[in-house]
């Protein structure tokens, strides 16, 4: 009988750890640019579904009919040195509004 808790025992625990790469693993591939917006979410939508969905852009505005990006604001959370220069989250869409790219960069000129 004792054989047999620790053989279920070991069962559970490799369960447990399987999860927990499995999860990590899947987090990291779908929040890849940063941990507060979905990429797979963002890819592929109209930039007025991303804008109603994380509020208004931080840099650039949507014109129709023009390929441009807009970017919201992103903080360093562990910097190795800081700095004054702010990251911005930006977005590339083409000229039916879609994002196509996503990416993390200073503003341009700093």
């Amino acid at each position: 009988m004792k054989k047999r808790n620790i053989i279920l025992i070991c069962g559970m625990a490799l369960m447990l750890c399987a999860s927990l790469i499995i999860g990590i693993v899947s987090y990291t591939n779908r929040f890849s640019t940063h941990f507060l917006y979905d990429d797979t979410w963002v890819i592929g939508r109209h930039i007025t579904e991303v804008e109603e969905r994380y509020g208004e852009f931080d840099i650039g505005e949507y014109e129709a009919g023009k390929s441009d990006r807009v970017g919201y604001m992103v903080e360093d959370w562990f910097p190795v040195m800081r700095d004054s220069v702010p990251s911005y989250y930006y977005m590339e869409y083409n000229g039916e509004g879609v994002v196509t790219e996503v990416y993390i960069a200073l503003h341009p000129g700093g």
